[in-house]
This record gives structure tokens, C-alpha cells and sequence, in this order.
């Protein structure tokens, strides 16, 4: 009889090995021999791993298969129609700032340059072969792919695609042969130059970007359209995990309140991780709540699966295991003994990353318990809520959580609390506090408890369209203070069409400025563009014309350290910003100086602007 263990293991395989073989996650900055043992190490690692999960899940699940075809439309699918078109109008309000340049502060610049290396190395080498883009190739994959899924027949091809490739990974034969395979790729690839960017993050987003670069070339648009993605989903998953519990009017209000709140709404149309975090929060929430609701096997796994992919796309998902069994022990401690197991199995992926990102990352967590004993500190995120949301947006929050601790629990709201405050300890204690996009994981919390009590005031109002006149007018005031309008004491940030220019610094123009202009044999000293790297590959420009830093300047903190640098480096350019967006700071005070040029070591060659957000070049006078 074939089981769920044959169908689900291929993914548990595909996971391990495309985010830690195939993506170079073993090219750490050490010697060939080293990069070899762990080459080795991890493919013995998974080999047993793989071994124990044929044994277990064989075990565990017998005569259930993974669904693999789209469902069918029906009569539940056009009740549903509200909130395909509520998502309609949020992915139409992101189209447009999807096109404006990479941030040149924050996280966005780092996260794009993910994957970016693999892309201009697959490129490079398949041109070299080939004589043309490798977009081409991609497409056609791609959509191959997506037809063998959609398609009925081809939905039939692939999961017997599954279901033999499942059946043959077990095969010694097949382990004989994949050895000297993958020998033979670590030779290709042991030389590969070693980047912090490889094991800032782990590999999914990484990928994932990668994947966009590969059907659509070097832009921001790709990245961006990914958590775009995430957060359109989040909102249908989100939407579905309450139906588990309540009716669709509370669902569509709860996706909605999501989709519209000013921060989320913010963060979407970015290249940042923060969607894609709170995706894998939602998207684990639901299939473990589900699989609680109907004691379903196959959700177990399928958790177990997200689990290990959200953690691969961001180490915070690593919480949401803890969550899980905790609440498996508090809520049907009978069924531990079979559910816990299945897990624990996401745990596999999880252990060498932590050895990685351990030894080898400039970022790791630190749990500093006396941030808990800090009320300033303890009560941070939470009076953040007003800034990233408006005060009314606050306060209906702080009566739901009321209105929940003195009235019934369910398993909706006690699961998404145990959510909250596990995140909101995981923040607070860290060393780094107040980080506005940290705040993206309280939102689904937020938006279901909001739902909830709306829903249940709604009905102690006789008037019984009152639902619906507070579902709009609530819905309006969300689109509006997350789109055009600020109300205080909300930060400006966070309402998204409000002054949108003025948030970015025109880099684009500027580096191709560097491509026309600076010849072979000149360098330009770029200071405080975190995205020159991105718009360098973009342009094809030589790295070694540049000289970037992007936060600490202190290396140029007096104007004679900066002549010295620019003396020994034979730079004969410098571009810089200067703006509103990007107020100067101690660690920048050089920039100031450059800006007014007292000693007219400098020469302007050229200003680019978006606003009062500028980019000088500036051509470098005789310094001898």
C-alpha cells in the first residue's frame, strides 16, 4: 500500500538539498578541504535524516495522499467573492510604488543582493555557452511547470512525477548514483567566492529572489512582487483560518483589517522579509489549527514542512516549532504521542543552519533578559501600535484583548495570543529593539481580535445592518490613513502614497551615470547608497571602479583621512546622498563637509534629485 510518507517525503528531500547542496550554503570562507567536509557532512546528515523520515512517516500515515490538483470553483467560491475583490484593490495599490529605485537605508538594499551573486554567475557562464540571456531558458521551464500543475493531464503527470521520484530517493541505486553527481558539482563549484550575503539570511528568500532575477532579469520590481505575493496570501490564508472558527463576515473583516493596515500595507510593496514572515506565521497557524479541528495527519506533515521552510526563509519562523508543540501538549496532550514526532521533524533543516549562522553570521539573536525587567523596554512594541496604526486602531485592540481575557476562549484567539506575546518576548528581549517591521508578526493577532469584537458588538446592536456599516466604515478608514492621509500620531512612513517620493534617493539615474562615465582605470568612491551594489550588476559595471561604505564613515571621519583615502586609492570621483530621507548622523558628519566643499577640493559634476533627496558626483580635484 503506498502512504502519505512516500508522496511527502520528496518535499521534505527537495528542501534539505536545494537549501543546502545546491545552494552553496556549504561555500563558507575557509579552505577547499574545509568547504569539502562540510559538503560532506551535510550530505551524510540528510542521508540519515532521510532514512529516518522514510522510516517514521511510513509508519505514521498510511493511506492518505498529498492533493495535488487546484480545486474545482463551486457555490462556497463565489461566497467568497468579497474578498477577491478586496484583494484586488490592494494588489492595484501596490502596482505603483513598485517602480521607484532600491532604498538606499535599510534592509531592502541587503535582501535583493540575495541570490544576486548565483544569478550573475549562472548568467555569465550560460551567455558564455549559449550567446543569449538566460530568461529565455527560464520561461520556458516555468511555464512548463505551471502547465504540468494546472493542467489536469499534466496534474496527473506530476504527482506520478512524485510518486516515483518518492519511490526511487529510497533506492540505494539511486543513492550510488546521486554521490558521484554531486561530488562532481562541489568540483564545479569549490572555488566560489565567499560573501557574507551567503549566510546572512538562510537560503529561501534568497532563492526565491534568485528565481525572479532568473525570469526577469536584474530589477527590484521582482523581489518586491514576491512579498507582494506574500501578503496577498497571508490575507487569504488568514481568511481561512478563521472560517475554521467563525463565520466568513468576521473572516473578510479580519483579512481586511490585515491587508489595510498601515505598517503591512507599507512593507508589501518592498523588498524586505517582513511579509514573507508573517506569512509563514499565518500559513503555519492555519494548517496546525486545522489539523488540531479535524485531526488530520496530513496537515500535521504539512506544518511540519512549513516549519522548516519558514525557519529556511527566516530564523524568527524557528519560534513558531516551540509555539506549535506547546499548544499541541496544552490542547490534545492525547495525541502528542502521534502528532509531536511529525514536529520534530522540522527541527532536521533547522540544527546546521544554527551551526552556520552561528559561527558565520554578522546577526544573531541575543536573549537579553533584562529588557524584561525594563517596563520602557517590556511596553516598547506595544506602544508602537499607535505609531504604526493610529490611535483608533489601538484602542479597539486593547478592548479586544479585554474582551477576550473576561469573556469565552476559543482556540482561534488563544492560539494567535500565544502567537503575540511569544513574538513580543522574542523582540523585546532581543538586543535590537524597536524595529517598526518586527511589529509585522503582532498584525494577524491584532486583526482577528479586532474582527471578533466587532463582529460581537455588531450583534448587541439591534440595527442589523450595523455590521456592515462599521465593516466599511472601519474598511475606508484603513484604506484611507494606509494610502493618502496621516493622522497623528502615526509616522508618515507608514501612510504609503503621502509624499512617496520623497522616501527615495534617485540611484538609478546616478549609477548609470558611473556606466556612461567613469573610464577604465578610474574609481568612484560611493558614500551611504546601500543599493550601489544592486545597480552595479544591473549596469555591468566593473566592481573594481568602486569603492563603497555604506553606514560607518568613520573611516573618513576628517576631511584629511578622507584626501589620505582618496590619495591611496587613486579615486578620482565622488558620489554621495544627502537628503531629508537620510538625515545626516554622527557616523556621516564627512558628508556635510563634502556638501559644502569649503576648501573646493571638489568639483560638481553632476546632481540628481527626487524631491529634497539628492545624489552629488562629484569629480576630485588634484590632492597631491
Amino acid at each position: 500500500m503506498r502512504t502519505e510518507a512516500v508522496d511527502y517525503r520528496i518535499f521534505f528531500y527537495l528542501l534539505w538539498y536545494i537549501t543546502y547542496i545546491l545552494y552553496p550554503s556549504w561555500a563558507l570562507p575557509i579552505s577547499t578541504l574545509g568547504r569539502f567536509l562540510v559538503f560532506s557532512g551535510l550530505t551524510i546528515y540528510f542521508l540519515i535524516s532521510g532514512f529516518l523520515l522514510t522510516r517514521f512517516l511510513s509508519a505514521a500515515s498510511k493511506g492518505l495522499w498529498i492533493k495535488t490538483p487546484l480545486p474545482k470553483p463551486t457555490k462556497q467560491t463565489w461566497n467568497d467573492i468579497r474578498l477577491i475583490v478586496i484583494c484586488a484593490i490592494a494588489l492595484g495599490l501596490h502596482i505603483y510604488p513598485l517602480k521607484f529605485p532600491v532604498m538606499i537605508l535599510g534592509d531592502e538594499p541587503a535582501h535583493l543582493l540575495g541570490g544576486l551573486g548565483i544569478y550573475m554567475f549562472i548568467d555569465k557562464g550560460w551567455q558564455n555557452i549559449f550567446g543569449y540571456p538566460v530568461q529565455s531558458i527560464s520561461w520556458i521551464v516555468g511555464v512548463t511547470l505551471l502547465i504540468m500543475v494546472i493542467h489536469p493531464k499534466g496534474g496527473r503527470i506530476f504527482k506520478d512525477l512524485l510518486r516515483r521520484s518518492s519511490v526511487t530517493t529510497a533506492s540505494p541505486f539511486f543513492i550510488f548514483i546521486t554521490i558521484p553527481l554531486l561530488v562532481a558539482y562541489f568540483f564545479l563549484l569549490r572555488d566560489l567566492p565567499y560573501h557574507q550575503l551567503l549566510v546572512r539570511y538562510p537560503p529561501v528568500s534568497k532563492i526565491l529572489y534568485l528565481l525572479s532575477y532568473l525570469l526577469g532579469g536584474i530589477t527590484p520590481a521582482g523581489p518586491r512582487i514576491i512579498q507582494t505575493a506574500f501578503y496577498i496570501t497571508g490575507a487569504i490564508y488568514l481568511y481561512r483560518i478563521i472560517i475554521l472558527f467563525r463565520d466568513r463576515d468576521v473572516a473578510l473583516l479580519g483579512a481586511s483589517i490585515y491587508l489595510f493596515s498601515p505598517l503591512v500595507f507599507y512593507f508589501a510593496s518592498l523588498a524586505e522579509l517582513a511579509c514573507g514572515v508573517v506569512f509563514f506565521i499565518i500559513i503555519i497557524s492555519f494548517y496546525f489549527l486545522r489539523s488540531l479541528k479535524n485531526n488530520s495527519l496530513r496537515d500535521i506533515i504539512i506544518t511540519s514542512l512549513l516549519l522548516s521552510t519558514g525557519f529556511l526563509y527566516k530564523r524568527d519562523i524557528m519560534l513558531m516549532i516551540f509555539i506549535c508543540i506547546a499548544y499541541l501538549l496544552y490542547r490534545k496532550p492525547e495525541e502528542a504521542r502521534t502528532y509531536l514526532p511529525m514536529l520534530v521533524l522540522s527541527i532536521v533543516p533547522v540544527v546546521p543552519w544554527l551551526i552556520i549562522g552561528g559561527f558565520f553570521s554578522l546577526r544573531n539573536y541575543e536573549f537579553t533578559p533584562s529588557h524584561l525587567a525594563s517596563l520602557d523596554i517590556l511596553s516598547s512594541y506595544f506602544l508602537m501600535i499607535p505609531l504604526q496604526s493610529s490611535w483608533v486602531i489601538f484602542i479597539i485592540f486593547t478592548a479586544s484583548i479585554f474582551y477576550f481575557l473576561f469573556g469565552k476562549k476559543d482556540d482561534l484567539r488563544l492560539f494567535l495570543l500565544l502567537v503575540f506575546v511569544s513574538y513580543y518576548i522574542l523582540y523585546v528581549a532581543d538586543a535590537t529593539v524597536r524595529i517598526h517591521r518586527f511589529s509585522m508578526a503582532f498584525y494577524p493577532t491584532i486583526s482577528v481580535f479586532i474582527a471578533i469584537f466587532i463582529k460581537d458588538a455588531a450583534l448587541t446592536i439591534r440595527w442589523r445592518h450595523s455590521f456592515k456599516f462599521i465593516f466599511l466604515v472601519l474598511l475606508s478608514y484603513l484604506i484611507t490613513i494606509s494610502t493618502i492621509h496621516n493622522v497623528p500620531p502615526m509616522e508618515k512612513t507608514f501612510v504609503t502614497y503621502k509624499d512617496i517620493n520623497s522616501r527615495y534617493f534617485p540611484v538609478d539615474k546616478a549609477m548609470e551615470w558611473v556606466r556612461d562615465n567613469v573610464r577604465e582605470g578610474e574609481k568612484i568612491l560611493i558614500l551611504r547608497v546601500a543599493s550601489s551594489i544592486f545597480y552595479r550588476d544591473k549596469y555591468g559595471i566593473d566592481k573594481d571602479k568602486i569603492i563603497d561604505f555604506w553606514y560607518d564613515l568613520s573611516k573618513f571621519s576628517t576631511p584629511e583621512k578622507l584626501r589620505l583615502f582618496c590619495k591611496e586609492n587613486n579615486i578620482s570621483y565622488i558620489m554621495f546622498s544627502y537628503g531629508e530621507a537620510y538625515p545626516v548622523d554622527k557616523r556621516a558628519k564627512i558628508i556635510e563637509y563634502l556638501k559644502e566643499n569649503p576648501e573646493k577640493d571638489f568639483t560638481e559634476i553632476t546632481t540628481y534629485n527626487m524631491d529634497d533627496n539628492y545624489i552629488h558626483i562629484y569629480r576630485i580635484n588634484d590632492l597631491s
